[in-house]
């Protein structure tokens, strides 16, 4: 295999499974356009990965009359001829459970460092106040050893930070459906590093636009773009040059003199018209994040043992705590009791196990929160931008006319929007990002913002259905 093929196979690979996560009923006919419609791939990304598809799950490739492959898998993206022995399947199982158990200790690594901390230092405490005594030598022993059960116990009972190695699964139980307690690792990561936001799939955009594309029977304008993505103006023209290769577009002017992308290669269908309509950017609003995203119980806890390491590893650097000089102090007792012999303490120096490293580890742990919650007015401010941005894109749609839109209007929706007064500065910074400009009318001083991109005409056009594919002339079945 040369280079070339080697590239291409790997991209067709890709491709592949990119469809596979998006295409839910594969068993249907559907044609490449359909493909890039739920995948967001384009149409030479999705006919390469379904040609590979097609090979590796048995599918069947067909023609219509007009030209245009159709694709249906039978089996779903499934192997059903290929039957694994029990000791491949056994296999399979314990390869799963190894990856899951890896990635649940990678994330729950500062867990199980700030706990196994906790656990050393209660043991010294406990194990130095246990030496320290002189009598009832036997009792204090066995009160030790239940002393440090019960605590050891509590602790793990507690946090159990490994406890749900899958926490996607649910449990059955009397035909109840339980869902799994939230491992404790989860909590403690939100505490230092904040609530997990949400992945963003880096084609969702590009899914919106085509879907709206589809459902305009080939067409879109700017201000729909705007309206479903919440793309910047500069975005979209980058954005919408890529779509133009990757599916044919072309930018067409009205009658009207009104500019629209035209997109016919998409209008290729076998599904039915989803007449489902895409909800508009503003009817969402950002919401303020939050700090840890537990509750102020957890927190505490979490806080707390945090606060407990920092604390002790201050004590083991300025008592030089080391490991040598723990089993010095703990050994004590036995040889002073059993031998009358005291051995000499082992010379002083630096403490890094119990000393540096958990010192270090919990002065970080705190900074991270700390430094979220200093940023959160900063943030604050953003998120009230960007929802009163929102508020004048839907004013803009409902008010906008050919003489554009009055100013004080612009400024009342932002301040409906972001729920406090409106900066002149951040209504020119949000106007011109939409592409926006400021018109004064000299005779009365009143100032309006024109969106010449968005005062579309409507033109009187007879609607056209999706394009025909025509009847199957051949099929691979």
């Amino acid at each position: 295999m040369t280079p070339k093929q080697s590239i291409q196979k790997q991209s067709a690979q890709k491709s592949a499974f990119t469809l596979i996560k998006n295409i839910k009923n594969p068993k249907g006919h559907f044609t490449i356009a359909d493909a890039s419609v739920k995948s967001g791939l384009s149409l030479n990304e999705s006919e390469q990965g379904l040609h590979y598809l097609i090979i590796k799950y048995k599918g069947i490739l067909s023609v219509t009359s007009s030209g245009d492959l159709l694709f249906k898998f039978p089996y779903g993206f499934k192997q059903p001829w290929k039957k694994d022995t029990k000791l491949n399947f056994l296999l399979k199982k314990v390869q799963k459970k190894l990856l899951n158990f890896t990635k649940i200790i990678t994330r729950a690594w500062i867990s199980i460092v700030l706990i196994s901390y906790a656990f050393i230092f209660i043991g010294i405490l406990i194990g130095m106040t246990m030496a320290n005594k002189s009598s009832e030598r036997e009792d204090s022993s066995v009160l030790f050893h239940m002393f440090f059960r019960v605590i050891l116990d509590s602790l793990f009972w507690t946090f159990h930070p490994l406890s749900t190695i899958n926490t996607r699964q649910n449990i059955l139980n009397k035909n109840k459906l339980i869902k799994t307690k939230e491992p404790f690792y989860l909590k403690v990561n939100r505490f230092f590093f904040g609530p997990e936001e949400k992945i963003i799939d880096p084609l969702e955009n590009q899914k919106k636009i085509i879907s709206k594309i589809r459902l305009n029977n080939g067409k879109i304008v700017l201000f729909d773009i705007i309206k479903i993505t919440n793309l910047k103006r500069i975005e979209i023209d980058s954005l919408m040059a890529k779509l133009m290769f990757d599916y044919n577009g072309e930018v067409k002017i009205t009658s009207n003199g009104n500019i629209y992308y035209n997109f016919n290669d998409l209008q290729k269908t076998t599904q039915k018209e989803n007449t489902k309509k895409l909800i508009p950017i503003w009817n969402y609003k950002k919401k303020f994040p939050l700090i840890t995203g537990n509750n102020l119980k957890t927190n505490i806890i979490i806080g707390s043992l945090n606060f407990f390491n920092l604390i002790l590893s201050s004590i083991a650097l300025i008592n030089n705590w080391t490991i040598e000089k723990i089993q010095w102090f703990l050994s004590l007792y036995t040889y002073k009791e059993q031998y009358g012999i005291i051995h000499k303490m082992p010379e002083d120096s630096i403490s890094i196990i119990l000393g540096i490293i958990p010192f270090t580890f919990s002065i970080i742990l705190f900074i991270l929160p700390l430094i979220r919650l200093l940023n959160k007015h900063n943030k604050k401010i953003k998120i009230t931008n960007e929802n009163g941005r929102r508020e004048i894109l839907k004013t803009i749609a409902q008010q906008l006319t050919d003489k554009g839109i009055n100013e004080q209007i612009i400024i009342s929706a932002f301040e409906k929007g972001a729920k406090r007064k409106a900066l002149q500065k951040e209504i020119d910074n949000i106007i011109i990002k939409m592409g926006g400009n400021l018109e004064i009318n000299h005779k009365n001083s009143q100032k309006t913002y024109r969106f010449k991109d968005f005062e579309i005409k409507k033109d009187k056009q007879k609607k056209t259905n999706t394009k025909s594919i025509g009847p199957i002339i051949f099929s691979s079945k």
